[in-house]
């Protein structure tokens, strides 16, 4: 509880707008007073809590800039921490699991991150300064991410050996593959 409190009251930084709703129609009245009521959702669906091995089949990017992600606070009653960040690019990527299941992730990727701490652990694990690369992450099960409603822009095909990802929590490797695909894919 006291980390959703501190959270919801930090001050923004580069450029972010946040706020925190503290009931579904609190969210439901931001979102809308945001970016209107042409809102896509996008969201990580993939149904089991186990480690599993997937294969990345490919990226779509949905939108650039005008993200809007809404996280879901751990607190006894509906808390959503929502904030919009300039200079990224969300995407959906389909995952194929081994036994051939297909699942779909939201992914976003910062482009700007010279106002981030430097100590943050993607720079440690990337081994790149702030603002030398553009960072990409998947956005749990738990987010929501609204995005103004964009045609889709198909990524080219990315196929990659299977790397293990734990469905709960995503496991760091896929993370930074997904960086360095995107990356790739982007350049």
């Amino acid at each position: 509880m006291k980390e959703t409190i501190i959270g919801c009251e930090e001050s923004p930084v580069g450029g972010e707008d946040k706020y925190c709703a503290t009931s579904l129609e609190d969210f439901v009245d931001y979102v809308i007073s945001k970016i209107g009521s042409q809102v896509k959702v996008l969201s990580t669906t993939i149904d089991k809590d186990v480690i599993t091995e997937y294969t990345i089949e490919k990226a779509h990017k949905v939108s650039s800039d005008g993200n809007f992600v809404c996280h879901k606070a751990r607190y006894p009653h509906a808390v959503f921490h929502c904030h919009t960040i300039r200079n990224t690019d969300a995407y959906v990527v389909s995952l194929i699991d081994a036994n051939g299941q297909k699942s779909k992730a939201a992914a976003v990727c910062h482009r700007d991150t010279s106002y981030w701490n430097p100590e943050h652990l993607a720079f440690q694990l990337l081994e790149v300064e702030p603002g030398s690369v553009p960072i990409c992450h998947f956005v749990g099960a738990d987010d929501m991410k609204h995005n103004i409603y964009r045609l889709v822009i198909a990524l080219p095909h990315v196929r990659h050996p299977k790397v293990k990802m734990e469905t709960s929590l995503v496991k760091i490797t896929l993370w930074l593959l997904f960086c360095l695909l995107l990356q790739a894919s982007i350049s």
